[in-house]
């Protein structure tokens, strides 16, 4: 068994919500003078659950100047060392709020240029704006072989194998991709790469900032940020094995497994939400910062995901309830899907249960509900036919109320 704590979107600096996560001299956007400290907190959980790992999935900063590096990285070490996480497990890619777009706007002193000249500065400028991670960090994944962009590479040991890949290289000033990008060169690197590891029988993750697909956001709305090549590189991790897909950028975590015909096996994907983002970044502060625990089972591809939510009254808490802001459970098992044969089968085994005793316990359910939300659950069994007589209530992690419907009874 191995966990990982994941943390995304620091916002280090202006666009954080505590004073603890911006620069000596200034005051966050976001910050609440009382507010229990959100490192404390977090360390305090990871501790208690033996973290092994700590995985930072993008946006370490919020305009990616040198003092945010160096203060976050402070930081980052400050939260690892006290989780007794080891230096060389603290594995981190970049986002697009990494880019210094300070260095990305000295190209427009060129203009008037002939075109030659212009494109000549624009391109190396963005080379230069998207490689500040490697000039203002002393603290980097152990690479065991080098990606083709900026902050890529592979990190393996004996328990994981991590793909770093970089969305974030066509987010600078004066681009009109403001969308994650991988490149053609990181894709084919990624494919050559992980056709390679396709027959190691270590977890195989992939860790990056932006989403490669579309999710369900509390407003619906045009998404405009997501991985533009998010099908192709889907297709390259289900063929050969990836198992978790780790990433940032939503600001509202999220957590799906899928598993398309041609792929090797289902791939659990999640989103980290935000750590520390101010309440303008996450839907006027409806949606709460969340980090996660990430616990990767001895069966690979099988883990449970566990989700902490901040409060200004409580600190750090277990998630509370699946609803829209946060549409997760505390825990929550990932990593396999089920037929719809196989679903009823366990709906026929429910009701066995359910015309003998009134509470369920967790334990007893069948394989296919532990791996479902509570409200998905919920909507299942009160929706199935087998249940048309029965009041139903699920309680995440403890099990099920369930009680034959009488005219004289107050439903649950």
């Amino acid at each position: 068994m191995v966990r990982i704590a994941l943390i995304s979107d620091i916002h280090f600096g202006k666009d954080a919500r505590a004073k603890e996560f911006s620069l000596p001299d200034d005051s966050p956007n976001g910050h609440e003078e009382y507010a229990p400290s959100l490192s404390e907190g977090a360390i305090c959980k990871m501790k208690e659950m033996k973290v092994e790992y700590l995985f930072v999935a993008g946006d370490l900063t919020s305009v990616g100047s040198p003092a945010e590096y160096h203060f976050c990285e402070k930081k980052i070490m400050e939260i690892a060392e006290k989780s007794g996480i080891s230096r060389e497990h603290i594995i981190w890619c970049v986002g697009n709020h990494d880019n210094d777009w300070q260095i990305s706007r000295l190209y427009d002193a060129y203009e008037g240029a002939e075109a030659k000249v212009l494109e000549i500065s624009r391109e190396k400028y963005r080379k230069m704006a998207t490689s500040v991670a490697s000039a203002n960090m002393s603290i980097f994944p152990s690479y065991i072989c080098e990606g083709p962009l900026p902050m890529t590479g592979i990190y393996k040991d004996e328990k994981i194998v991590t793909f770093i890949l970089n969305s974030s290289t066509w987010c600078v000033h004066g681009k009109s991709i403001d969308h994650g990008k991988l490149t053609n060169e990181q894709l084919k690197w990624f494919e050559e790469k992980a056709l390679e590891y396709a027959n190691d029988p270590k977890w195989k993750i992939v860790l990056m900032h932006h989403h490669p697909f579309n999710y369900p956001y509390p407003v619906p709305g045009l998404d405009v940020s997501q991985l533009e090549e998010g099908s192709e590189f889907c297709k390259i991790a289900g063929k050969y094995g990836i198992n978790l897909v780790i990433h940032g950028h939503r600001h509202h975590p999220q957590c799906k497994t899928t598993k398309e015909n041609e792929w090797k096996a289902p791939i659990s994907f999640v989103c980290g939400g935000s750590f520390s983002v101010n309440e303008s970044e996450r839907k006027k502060g409806d949606i709460p910062n969340t980090f996660h625990i990430i616990e990767l089972l001895e069966e690979v591809g099988d883990l449970k995901l566990y989700t902490y939510e901040y409060s200004i009254g409580g600190g750090w808490r277990n998630a509370v309830g699946y609803r829209d802001v946060v549409p997760l459970d505390y825990m929550m098992r990932l990593g396999k899907n089920f037929s719809k044969e196989e679903i009823e089968e366990a709906l026929r085994k429910l009701l066995k249960l359910a015309n003998n005793e009134s509470f369920v316990r967790w334990e007893q359910l069948e394989a296919p509900f532990l791996y479902m939300s509570s409200e998905y659950m919920s909507d299942l069994i009160k929706n199935s036919e087998f249940f048309s007589g029965f009041d139903v209530k699920v309680h995440p992690q403890e099990g099920l109320f369930m009680r034959k419907k009488s005219n004289n009874e107050v439903p649950l």
